[in-house]
């Protein structure tokens, strides 16, 4: 299984997430958990 790109805009915010389904994580930088 390939980790995916996933983007989530809501109004004026853009945060583009990475899934790694076989290890069940999602990864985040810090500038994306401040937003």
């Amino acid at each position: 299984m390939k980790n995916e790109i996933v983007l989530f805009t809501d109004g004026d915010i853009n945060i583009e997430v990475e899934l790694s389904p076989e290890l069940e994580t999602v990864w985040l930088t810090q500038k994306q958990m401040g937003e």
